[in-house]
């Protein structure tokens, strides 16, 4: 199915790429000013032809932008990281809507695709990231190897980022009273007070874990907190459950820890349990809590598709 295809002249005009773009895709990508690279360096980055026709059939979808039937601009969106793989223009056509126009396609498919939030990652002070910025897309706090900032567009509103220092108290009331809410099982758990939470979180929790919240139209409705690639709490406010807060909060981890991820929750908590399972998370080890909880237990791991 074409994708915002423009039927008026003098206008961008964006459709599918197909296997017969692959030379065109090339030839634009080894034209821009801005993050160049010879042909050379492309194969020495894994990028040939082969990837490129897999990155827009089997693993993705590409775009090609047109003018009066020349390629001039093409961007491609890969399904397994929910992300914007590739955008790029010729320089003579910058700054006529091309761009607009592809960035627009891919993040239409994704989203179609089921992702609440997308991703891409994008050289510091560039031409590139100012396009982005200018369009919504914000840090993640995220630098790639190759020092290339990772941005992230929400889809559904949700803006996942990093607690701040002033943030502790609403996190934790939002703890308190979601535990309240989920553990009516566990006696222990309904008798603690909201002091007796904060001292745990910040005595507790913040010295070991990494804490990410989700925020949606101003205030914090969920937070991760995650000790390298084990999810040690996500909670939701009760108020705002199944709204796509904790898939967003997964979908962070995930990036964070593309090789896997581990957590523990009750066997009780069915619905924490189909939302891992639903998330791809398998049941490994069935156990028992420490004391004083001492509450059978799941071990759930998620690993990705091939490991």
């Amino acid at each position: 199915m074409m994708i915002a295809v423009s039927i008026m002249t003098n206008m961008p005009s964006v459709r599918d790429a197909t296997i017969e773009d692959i030379p065109a895709i090339f030839d634009i990508r080894i034209s821009v000013r801005e993050n160049g690279a010879t042909r050379l360096q492309l194969e020495q980055l894994g990028i040939n032809e082969e990837t490129v026709r897999a990155a827009i059939s089997t693993e993705g979808r590409g775009w090609i932008a047109e003018d009066e039937g020349n390629a001039v601009g093409f961007s491609i969106a890969d399904l397994q990281e929910g992300s914007v793989f590739a955008l790029y223009v010729r320089p003579e056509y910058e700054g006529r809507g091309f761009g607009g126009k592809l960035l627009a396609a891919a993040v239409e498919w994704l989203s179609c695709q089921g992702f609440n939030r997308v991703w891409l990652a994008v050289g510091m002070d560039t031409q590139a990231h100012r396009f982005y910025l200018k369009r919504g897309w914000t840090p993640t706090g995220r630098v790639e190897l190759n020092g290339d900032i990772e941005l992230e567009l929400s889809l559904s509103g949700i803006r996942v980022r990093r607690m701040t220092e002033v943030e502790a108290t609403p996190v934790v009331k939002l703890w308190h009273a979601a535990k309240k809410k989920a553990y009516t099982y566990l006696p222990l758990e309904q008798a603690r007070t909201f002091d007796e939470d904060y001292a745990f979180f910040t005595q507790k929790i913040l010295p070991h874990c990494e804490i990410w919240v989700a925020e949606l139209e101003g205030s914090v409705r969920g937070f991760l907190a995650i000790d390298v690639s084990y999810i040690d709490r996500l909670y939701v406010s009760p108020d705002d459950q199944r709204k796509g807060i904790g898939s967003a909060l997964i979908d962070q981890a995930k990036k964070f820890f593309p090789s896997g991820l581990e957590l523990h929750t009750h066997q009780k908590n069915l619905a924490a349990c189909r939302f891992y399972e639903k998330h791809g998370f398998l049941a490994v080890r069935f156990g028992t809590s420490p004391p004083p909880e001492s509450e059978p237990d799941v071990e759930y791991h998620w690993r990705p598709v091939g490991i």
